[in-house]
């Protein structure tokens, strides 16, 4: 019997920010359909119309945040299939964080957001990242 290969300590963090992002990003996410559910309720057509909008972006947060989720335990795991799913997070992540910049939200807050998708890619194109993932 093979002994157990041990994780790297930077897939651990990475994996450890993965899995913060996405608590806070499920409790932004729960937040943001709060506010676009409770615009449904108000006006006739032009704040419901908003709130259905800001509802479904709350939902592309959660999906985002589901994402880091499966992620972070396929990385712990050493699965090969979390390599794909980590850099598909991190890339929807930081789409999100530039449309949030477009639209003029504080630069500080969303360079907040940005900080651990930047983390996760380029850990994940390292050579050390790509070894610890390979299947």
């Amino acid at each position: 019997m093979a002994p157990p290969v041990q994780r790297p300590r930077g897939l651990t963090i990475v994996a450890a920010l993965a899995l913060l992002q996405g608590v806070l990003g499920l409790l932004r996410a729960f937040d943001i359909v709060r506010f676009g559910v409770n615009l449904t309720g108000q006006g006739a057509l032009l704040l419901p119309l908003l709130g259905i909008l800001t509802a479904a972006r709350g939902g592309l947060v959660a999906i985002i945040a589901v994402l880091y989720l499966v992620f972070a335990v396929g990385a712990l795991r050493q699965d090969a299939w979390s390599w794909w799913v980590g850099v598909a997070a991190a890339l929807l992540n930081g789409l999100l964080v530039v449309n949030t910049m477009i639209q003029g939200a504080s630069i500080a807050l969303t360079l907040l957001w940005a900080v651990v998708p930047l983390i996760v890619l380029s850990y994940l194109f390292a050579p050390a990242g790509r070894r610890a993932l390979a299947g």
